[in-house]
């Protein structure tokens, strides 16, 4: 009922969350809470924690879509670098399989910012998949998944994008507030 800006209805939100959830499993914590997957609003105040937002034929709120990417990431956090300022980019490398690896990374500006994505062994990159839910503020009420406004259930109508690969080699622009996850295949 504190919320009285409605700010965890917003795109803002959605970053938290997913930085959250990202420093939580990169501090060795083994369960995160979000309260709640659907509880309605406060009468009072109209203020809303839900993923799933009840009173309006629960529509996603941005802060749900976290954790399909998240989910997405894989069961192995592994160490990265970057030379880009955590304030700018937050950046989360995983493993999904013996040559999958992923790559979750939350630009927190309104700018697009361009990366060179490598591995530190100079294994070559032969392909990728790319998720990204995307808002166009931070205050933004609604975000768009892999460029849809309001993805299916299964995200069918959402499927993830190709990686562009240039011989063996990822450059990628990450999007102004958005989350991205690469799922980059390596051999």
């Amino acid at each position: 009922d504190l919320d009285t800006q409605k700010m965890m209805r917003t795109a803002g939100n959605m970053l938290f969350m997913s930085e959250s959830i990202g420093q939580a499993i990169s501090n060795g914590y083994f369960s995160f809470a979000q309260w709640s997957l659907s509880n309605g609003c406060s009468n009072v105040t109209n203020s809303c924690y839900d993923l799933l937002l009840a009173d309006n034929d629960y529509v996603r709120a941005p802060q749900y879509f976290a954790f399909p990417l998240w989910s997405r990431f894989g069961g192995t956090m592994l160490r990265s670098t970057s030379n880009v300022s955590n304030a700018t980019l937050s950046a989360y490398a995983g493993k999904i399989n013996a040559t999958t690896y992923s790559l979750l990374v939350i630009n927190k500006t309104g700018q697009s910012v361009t990366s060179n994505v490598t591995f530190s062994d100079g294994r070559l990159v032969v392909s990728g998949l790319v998720d990204v839910a995307q808002a166009a503020t931070p205050n933004s009420t609604s975000v768009t998944f892999n460029g849809i406004t309001n993805p299916a259930n299964d995200f069918s109508n959402a499927p993830s994008l190709p990686l562009t690969v240039s011989s063996g080699k990822v450059t990628y622009a990450f999007p102004p507030y958005s989350i991205t996850l690469l799922r980059i295949t390596a051999p």
